[in-house]
């Protein structure tokens, strides 16, 4: 592993593997408007991938850029967002997610790292979300150190892991959603 880098599974408190005597995995939580089955290998990137067609001036890249920026500057051993997989520590935290897209809410799966040694971050992600850029770019600034710092911030952690390992799907939690403004949903219902 490299240095800087982190196992977001370990902790004081983590059970151990007997064969092995490193902590035991735990389960994280993964977000995707993708179909998924148990078994399925789900590769590192995605996000850089919808960034790099979508368009260029909105404010995911620029937070993006910001975050990068830092982490080239003040975090070189850190992963490169775009290039990793993004999961959540807490089922609650990934099934309160509030990516709409279209009106869509994503499936949310239970899955495991298939790589432990692959560099990871665990970042606070309430600290980013979001956020916007009439904070000026030493706001956006402040808050990416936060964040790469692994920082609680004030509004709470919502603890993200991002990693270049593989995902390895364990199960489907929650079906994808159509979300309809309250003035399209016919009155009784």
């Amino acid at each position: 592993m490299r240095r800087g880098a982190t196992r977001p599974y370990e902790s004081s408190t983590a059970n151990r593997n007997p064969q092995t005597g490193r902590p035991a995995p735990m389960p994280y939580y993964y977000t995707s408007g993708f179909v998924h089955h148990s078994g399925d290998i789900v590769q590192p990137g995605n996000w850089g991938r919808v960034l790099a067609h979508a368009a260029q001036s909105s404010n995911p890249h620029f937070l993006e850029y910001v975050l990068e920026y830092v982490r080239v500057h003040d975090y070189p051993d850190k992963p490169r967002r775009m290039d990793c997989n993004f999961v959540f520590e807490e089922e609650e935290q990934a099934l309160n997610w509030n990516r709409l897209s279209g009106g869509w809410r994503e499936h949310v799966y239970e899955v495991g790292l298939t790589d432990d040694d692959a560099n990871s971050h665990r970042g606070n992600f309430a600290i980013i979300e979001n956020v916007s850029g009439d904070q000026g770019f030493g706001g956006l600034k402040r808050r990416a150190e936060n964040y790469w710092l692994g920082d609680t911030g004030q509004e709470g952690a919502v603890w993200e892991i991002v990693s270049l390992s593989q995902l390895q799907i364990t199960c489907r939690i929650r079906d994808a959603q159509v979300i309809l403004p309250d003035e399209l949903i016919p009155d009784g219902l």
